[in-house]
């Protein structure tokens, strides 16, 4: 079997998402039964594509500003593998060297270190000064501008933050003995 890393799997993954318009659910379902020698990193592929999911228009916003890239005038699979890289380097902690390593099946750029390391030390918070309004909370809490809108104009600024961070935040789990 080909090694395969797990952001690959994200990629292919997100890509059928994005694609055939379905759940992530459904998605890793069809990718899994399809890949079943994959099936020992479901559950690591599962829950860092919940991550990347919950700050997917901040990854959007970073790889924009700080790679210079139209993220939608890429390929679908580039794409979900450069937010999988750029997530990782963001969110995650990932060593530089594997994100160079995993990056290289990118066509649409060449990273290396300096420019991981530009992204990796480049404050997430002093690019969203960029922005103003509801377009920053937007971006920060990956939801649609509209959603935030509507949530501003029913719940006030204040109390809208509040709730967009709720929703972002992972779920509390509870056992049941």
């Amino acid at each position: 079997m080909e090694f395969y890393y797990v952001e690959y799997v994200l990629a292919d993954v997100l890509s059928e998402v994005e694609k055939k318009h379905i759940s992530l659910r459904a998605a890793m379902a069809e990718y899994f039964t399809k890949r079943r020698e994959l099936e020992p990193i479901k559950g690591l592929a599962r829950a860092y594509a919940l991550g990347l999911l919950r700050k997917y228009r901040l990854v959007d916003f970073i790889i924009e500003e700080t790679l210079g890239i139209k993220i939608e005038e890429l390929n679908l699979w580039e794409k979900n593998l450069l937010r999988a890289l750029i997530y990782e380097l963001k969110f995650r902690n990932v060593k530089l060297d594997r994100v160079l390593k995993v990056s290289r099946k990118l066509s649409c750029i060449r990273l290396d270190l300096e420019i991981l390391k530009t992204v990796k030390t480049t404050s997430t918070r002093s690019l969203l000064k960029r922005k103003s309004g509801l377009e920053r909370l937007s971006i920060k809490y990956s939801q649609p501008e509209w959603v935030v809108r509507y949530l501003v104009n029913i719940l006030g600024r204040e109390e809208a933050e509040k709730l967009l961070r709720k929703f972002n935040k992972k779920p509390t789990l509870w056992i049941r003995v």
